[in-house]
């Protein structure tokens, strides 16, 4: 299941490419095509694909059927965002969490009401990255100079509510952070920093690796940054301050994408070129 840049929402078979079924945005919806294209992955959850569509009001969210790939319900109010819909755990409750240019919209896994909504409305400016969720509480990051903002998710009496608790000057562009004992490491425009998950508070900020990826490695108390300049950083969750432990030149020019880690292996790829490295 894969979108593409021109809002076409495939089912291809994996074995060999033959397209299942395609359901267009832009023709179906009328959904506008953003200036970087459609730009987010779909989530298949039991027997339905989640899409952020991008289509306004009722529609920002849309699941179709895995099968035939029919319209099944839609929902939310976003416009502008390149993020993906994701799987959350809240107050034990499985919801699908959708970040936008309105906020972050929650959704019933399987019926797609709308539990909650958080606005953050940053007007026609895209949202890029994936909210963080720890219990519940939500961070969320957003660039073009707004912050990253921590906000808690409240259920009492069948009633959900959210409410800010802080916005720091942390502010990425389209790079993910990532949470880990109590702190938040990511991207402050091209400098990776640290901040307190508690009180928002700043750690430390070093690290000019430009536009760049990190990833976590939980179990080894490690991160993976890839540097806008395709340098693989080992680096230590140490929130007293940057520590490197190791790094190599991965690949030549822009790199603006996740590296991956599966099966042993480490993927990294840019525009360009990708390179696999055996971590065994």
């Amino acid at each position: 299941y894969v979108m593409g840049a021109n809002g076409q929402v495939f089912c291809l078979d994996a074995t060999n490419g033959k397209r299942v079924w395609e359901y267009d945005l832009v023709k179906q919806l009328k959904a506008p095509v953003p200036d970087w294209g459609f730009a987010s992955s779909p989530l298949v959850l039991d027997e339905t694909v989640v899409v952020f569509s991008g289509a306004g009001v009722n529609k920002g969210t849309i699941a179709l059927t895995k099968d035939e790939g029919n319209l099944i319900w839609s929902g939310g109010d976003g416009t502008k965002g390149y993020s993906s819909p994701q799987l959350s755990v809240l107050h034990d409750v499985p919801q699908i969490l959708v970040s936008s240019n309105r906020g972050v919209r929650s959704f019933n896994h399987k019926t797609g009401k709308l539990l909650w909504q958080h606005d953050w409305d940053i007007g026609v400016m895209a949202r890029v990255t994936q909210p963080i969720v720890n219990h519940n509480v939500v961070y969320l990051g957003t660039g073009y100079g707004n912050g990253t903002q921590r906000f808690d998710v409240h259920f009492a009496d069948g009633k959900w509510t959210t409410d800010e608790k802080w916005t720091v000057s942390m502010k990425p562009y389209f790079n993910d952070a990532v949470f880990h004992q109590g702190y938040i490491y990511g991207f402050d425009g091209p400098i990776f920093m640290c901040i307190d998950a508690d009180d928002g508070s700043k750690a430390w900020k070093r690290g000019r690796y430009g536009h760049g990826q990190v990833l976590l490695l939980r179990d080894q108390d490690l991160m993976l940054v890839i540097t806008e300049k395709g340098e693989l950083v080992l680096l230590k969750t140490n929130p007293d301050k940057l520590e490197e432990l190791a790094k190599l030149q991965a690949v030549e020019g822009v790199t603006w994408n996740h590296p991956v880690i599966a099966n042993g292996k480490l993927f990294v790829r840019n525009a360009k070129e990708m390179v696999c490295y055996d971590l065994q």
